[in-house]
């Protein structure tokens, strides 16, 4: 069954409760290049994205459904 992201971010304020908790232990020092394994629809992937500026980072998932509704987060230091 394909993911549909219309639905999946229904429950996307549930979803990003941890993703916060998780990114505030992150340590921008020395980040360099992140890869976003399971990235869904590529928003929290965005936003590492934004707070790390001097990352470059890179989404990956199965969903072609998902990775099509990314390319609207792509840009020149952020690629899926």
């Amino acid at each position: 069954m394909p993911w549909n992201p219309e639905v999946y971010n229904q429950f996307k304020n549930i979803r990003f409760k941890p993703f916060f908790d998780l990114v505030d232990l992150i340590s921008g020092k020395n980040l360099c290049a992140c890869v976003d394994v399971g990235c869904g629809s590529g928003e929290q992937t965005a936003i590492l994205s934004d707070k790390f500026q001097n990352a470059t980072f890179l989404g990956i998932d199965s969903s072609a459904e998902m990775l099509s509704d990314s390319k609207k987060f792509a840009s020149d230091k952020l690629h899926f």
